[in-house]
This record gives C-alpha cells, sequence and structure tokens, in this order.
C-alpha cells in the first residue's frame, strides 16, 4: 500500500483541520498512515486515531525519512499538511505533499503527478497515494476539495454509474471548486477518424476504430464504458451543480472546466 502521512494542527479535527476521525478511518482501508507533528504529543493522537506511525517533536523532513523508512510499503508517499514549511520538508525527503484547504485530487492518475495533489488510482502504481476504486466513497470530507483532475478517466465508468461519481465528485468539492476533465468526443472520434477512414498504426481499420472507441482495453480497467459530446458533459455537470465549458483539444478529445457554484 502507499504511504500517506498527516499533520495534526491545522490538519486533523479538532486541532483547527478539517480531516476527522471518520476520514482518517477511511483513508486507513486504502493506504498506510502515519503522524508526522512537532507535537510532543503526537503519538497519543496517532494512538487515539488507530494510526501505528507516528514521528514527533523532530525536524519534519527527517521524521518523513524515518516514516519511509519504517513502513517500507510499495506506492506513492505523500505528506497531508497546512503550511508551507511543511510542503518544503515534504520535497527535502523526496515526498509528495498536499495542502489540506487547498486540496487537489488527481482522480484515476496512473503514473501522473500534478504538485499538490493526492493521486488516486484502482492500481497499486508508484505514484498513487490512495488505491481505491473510484466509485467507494472517497476518504475526504464533503466540502473540502478545490480541485479534482479527471483526465482519461471518466469514460472508464459504467454509464449506469455516472450519475453515483458525479454525485460524490460534486460532494468532495468546495463551493467554488473546480472539476478539470479530458474525456474522448465521440463526434470528434467520427469527424476525424471514422469517417475519413483512418487507420492510424493499426493494421485493420476495425483495430483503429475499436481503439479509438472502446479504448486500450490492455487491462481490465482500460474500456471505454461510457461515452460523452461536449454538450452530453455540460448537460451532466449541471445537474449536480458544476457550470463551465468544453473545448476541443485538437484531436480526440474535449478538455472541460467546470466550478461548483
Amino acid at each position: 500500500m502507499p504511504t500517506v502521512a498527516l499533520d495534526i494542527d491545522g490538519t486533523l479535527k479538532p486541532y483547527g483541520g478539517v480531516i476527522g476521525p471518520e476520514d482518517v478511518l477511511a483513508l486507513s482501508k486504502h493506504a498506510e498512515l502515519a503522524v508526522v507533528s512537532s507535537r510532543q504529543d503526537c503519538r497519543d493522537v496517532a494512538r487515539q486515531l488507530g494510526i501505528r506511525h507516528a514521528c514527533c517533536g523532530q525536524d519534519k523532513a527527517d521524521c518523513l525519512r524515518k516514516i519511509a523508512a519504517e513502513v517500507q510499503s510499495p506506492g506513492g508517499r505523500i505528506y497531508i499538511a497546512d503550511l508551507q514549511t511543511d510542503f518544503d520538508a515534504a520535497r527535502a525527503a523526496g515526498w509528495d505533499w498536499a495542502n489540506v484547504n487547498d486540496m487537489c485530487l488527481n482522480i484515476g492518475s496512473g503514473l501522473t503527478k500534478f504538485d499538490g495533489c493526492v493521486n488516486i488510482d484502482v492500481r497499486p502504481l508508484e505514484a498513487v497515494h490512495v488505491v481505491m476504486d473510484l466509485l467507494e466513497p472517497w476518504p475526504f470530507p464533503d466540502g473540502s476539495v478545490a480541485k479534482i483532475i479527471a483526465n482519461d478517466v471518466i469514460e472508464h465508468i459504467p454509464w449506469r454509474r455516472q450519475r453515483e461519481l458525479w454525485s460524490q465528485m460534486s460532494r468532495k468539492l468546495k463551493p467554488g471548486g473546480v472539476l478539470q476533465m479530458r474525456v474522448p468526443d465521440i463526434e470528434l472520434i467520427y469527424l476525424r477518424l471514422v469517417r475519413p477512414r483512418r487507420r492510424e498504426s493499426f493494421e485493420a481499420l476495425y483495430e483503429s476504430f475499436s481503439y479509438w472507441i472502446g479504448g486500450g482495453q490492455d487491462y481490465p480497467e482500460n474500456t471505454h464504458l461510457t461515452f460523452f459530446t461536449a454538450d452530453a458533459v455540460v448537460e451532466l455537470a449541471q445537474r449536480y451543480g458544476l457550470a463551465g465549458t468544453c473545448r476541443d483539444d485538437g484531436g480526440t478529445n474535449i478538455i472541460c472546466e467546470l466550478k461548483k457554484t
């Protein structure tokens, strides 16, 4: 499992933060947890939350290195905290970081990383911080997320379950929070690939059409199960209190920026 370290002051409830015990319990199902804090009582806090690993009252970069050596688990490592000095310590220790007050989630992340974002994916890859199915309850408080990045992932969710995903994304976003997404546009695929009979790098037309419409299909999750156009995305977003626009990326995808109203 990946490793998630949590600060205390400004990060956890009731220490001026937003991540409560119920969120910690949910997060513990998808990552190995640790507490890293300058507080001398951080081991007591960790014990109360059921977290086995803690490093207290030391240089935080050294603490993060110590936790990394102690846990020795595959996957990514991220420190969730609230101060610039915490983020600097994470960088110095070779960890990723996320600002609990400006939370960014990169869902279906694969190996792609964005500075300051928590990577969520169903596969336990080296860059992933939280390993989970996106249709499970997300282990972050409702109304706490400033940005969700969803590139090349939403089309892999069955069309019958899209409303579950969009409901969850809307709940987690704070007012003014943004969903940035990229999905294939079935209309662009037809106009630029199917109608002109472009083979791309494939030997047969059926292979090319199947790849662009249905996805790579080289592992179980890499299959397109929902099909979008720009107006279909905007219509769906409006059902969940999100408003914005989509633009053509010059290929067969659309890029959308949708804000929670």
